[in-house]
């Protein structure tokens, strides 16, 4: 039922809407009654606390079914003629309170912000709020800057508390984020006496220190104890995430935006269970003053309904700077040679400088050598194998004096699976000289394995399960030429193991 319909259907209707989905009189959230809801608002029409403005008994007989207007509003009508083209703001904001485990945290991070001269800069902390399309700052902080505001025209506030007028408007200030390069110009802020209080999100080293995701993050103490800024989305690109950090399920996440790193989810630090202020800042639209009251009746409703959705948020899987940098070498190499594709190896640094490892190489292929003489089964197909992957174009015999690239060469030994196994050559990359190994060189890159939960599901979809492999598939891509002396080892030559 819409709240229109509250109207036209007169208080009868409303009542009966309000009990049958057993909400509160007052504040019309669920789960209480209304003497016991610890809500501070009460009826703007009369004053009480028995009962919601919109449930108001007078509103049918002195309303007209179509309007919502307050005294405020008709005072408006009858001293400022509306025009075709004037407009007003209506911003809105849910807060509710309910016992909840551990601490909400939201986008709260700390800038700076001057009017002018940014040498004159002010320390403090603000609220990135991606549900407000306006920025909102307190009365006393604009003070605090030595803003000279500008008086607002048809500006109001909606809230469960009902409707406020704002008056005052910073026109234009400057904020940038501690120790980012990026600044951003903020125009016609609104001023209010307060904003939603966030101040628990307020980000600590020690809190980032809780978790082992956010360890390398830090935040500055900057003796706040309150956040008096929120930037909407009015500032679009003070939102541009760079980086981000997700943890367990039940971990906070950190996201670097262009203001500086800022944390949420919930911190699950302190499972006390305790009084919390959800706080919501989820609306804010341009209106015409002359259109119909149904819209304004839907924005009511869409405000209210904010605390009965419940929102999913996948669990995306996220890619590091390294695998970011692995992915884009691969993705800028990658092109088919003779029917193979090929790709640069990802290195760590442009120059690798890898040690001259062939004195450990021989070592190894002589131990290899003494366990092929006692075992003529396994020599054979260790001799065997070898001379597929030459024989296939996997391997290529190198040239007596073939030059060595600088830093670049490496001899990667290798041995034999169990017999208890598949017989394979296993290339040991990981092996270490001097304390240096090829995989210490090389980026590990993205896990791109498909999930193996998901190919469980999709077996069960159908009536028919095709199962398919690829013959020596990591042999098929080849490595770039320039990269090969990386992947150089060791074998006998043509007089065989003997």
């Amino acid at each position: 039922m819409a709240l229109c319909e509250f109207q036209e259907e007169g208080f009868k209707a409303s009542k009966g809407f309000v009990y049958s989905k057993k909400l509160c009189f007052l504040c019309l959230l669920a789960n209480h009654l209304c003497r016991s809801c610890e809500s501070n608002i009460r009826c703007k029409l009369c004053g009480k606390k028995s009962h919601n403005s919109l449930l108001h008994y007078e509103i049918e007989q002195k309303s007209h079914p179509d309007s919502l207007s307050t005294p405020a509003d008709k005072d408006l009508e009858t001293k400022s003629p509306v025009t075709s083209s004037e407009e007003k703001t209506v911003v809105g904001c849910n807060v509710c309170k309910k016992p909840a485990r551990g601490t909400k945290l939201h986008k709260v991070l700390p800038v700076k912000v001057w009017l002018r001269n940014p040498a004159d800069f002010i320390l403090t902390y603000c609220l990135l709020d991606d549900g407000s399309e306006v920025s909102v700052c307190t009365s006393s902080f604009a003070r605090r800057l030595g803003a000279k505001l500008t008086a607002s025209k048809n500006v109001q506030m909606c809230t469960n508390n009902g409707v406020s007028e704002v008056r005052h408007l910073l026109p234009e200030m400057h904020i940038q984020g501690v120790g980012e390069p990026d600044i951003f110009q903020v125009k016609g802020t609104l001023v209010q006496d307060s904003i939603v209080d966030v101040t628990a999100s307020i980000p600590t080293t020690g809190l980032a220190n809780s978790y082992p995701q956010l360890q390398d993050l830090t935040f500055p103490d900057l003796g706040e104890s309150r956040v008096v800024l929120l930037i909407g989305q009015n500032v679009q690109n003070a939102f541009r995430v760079s980086d981000w950090r997700y943890g367990d399920d039940n971990a906070p996440f950190a996201y670097h935006t262009a203001l500086g790193w800022a944390l949420w989810g919930i911190d699950h630090c302190n499972e006390k269970e305790t009084e919390t202020t959800m706080v919501c800042v989820n609306f804010l639209r341009m209106s015409k003053l002359h259109e119909p009251a149904t819209d304004s009746c839907e924005t009511v409703l869409n405000i209210l309904s904010q605390d009965f959705r419940d929102v999913d948020l996948p669990q995306l899987p996220s890619m590091s700077r390294e695998d970011r940098k692995a992915l884009a070498i691969m993705e800028g190499s990658i092109k088919k040679v003779n029917g193979h594709y090929q790709i640069a190896l990802p290195w760590r640094d442009d120059n690798p400088n890898l040690p001259q490892n062939r004195l450990m190489a021989e070592k190894r292929l002589h131990g290899v050598q003494r366990k092929l003489l006692t075992d003529s089964d396994l020599c054979e197909k260790y001799c065997g194998k070898i001379g597929e992957y030459i024989a296939s174009g996997y391997a290529s015999p190198v040239p007596q004096n073939a030059p060595v690239t600088p830093g670049k060469t490496f001899y990667v030994p290798h041995f034999s699976t169990s017999v208890l196994t598949k017989f394979r050559v296993v290339f040991d990359c990981s092996a270490k000289f001097d304390g240096v190994s090829l995989n210490d060189k090389l980026l590990q890159g993205p896990d791109l394995v498909i999930d193996l939960l998901g190919v469980l599901m999709r077996f069960r979809q159908e009536a028919i399960a095709v199962v398919a492999d690829i013959k020596a598939c990591f042999h098929q891509v080849f490595v770039a030429e320039e990269d090969r002396d990386a992947f150089r080892f060791l074998w006998f030559d043509k007089n065989g193991v003997g």
